[in-house]
């Protein structure tokens, strides 16, 4: 009888897990509806254990720093490079990557 509860409730939490993920995943897609892009400027790469290497960048909206990060194996961008990104308007701390490659297609004009 405690192994079926256990099993129940183990079974629970995992539900509980991938609804609750579902719920985040929606809302964080709704927020990302309204966008803007804007010039961000990378800080630095580095290996983060369990997830791989990750860059980090900042960026200015209506004069408030934030920061982001994306999944990025390369490592060709050096400090203070600029890349394009987009970031919802309704909550400026949200932030996707539009182009890495921003200042080397801009370099020289």
């Amino acid at each position: 009888m405690k192994k079926h509860k256990d099993k129940l409730i183990g079974l629970g939490l995992i539900l509980l897990i991938i609804i609750l993920s579902q719920i985040s995943n929606h809302d964080y897609e709704k927020q990302m509806e309204n966008t803007s892009e804007t010039k961000a400027f990378y800080i630095k790469n580095f290996h983060v254990k369990n997830f791989g290497p990750t860059s980090y960048y900042y960026y200015y909206v209506d004069h408030h720093k934030y920061q982001g990060s994306f999944y990025d194996t390369d490592t060709f961008l050096k400090k203070g490079d600029t890349i394009l990104i987009k970031y919802s308007k309704e909550n400026p701390s949200l932030s996707e990557v539009v182009d890495k490659y921003y200042m080397q297609t801009y370099r020289g004009r």
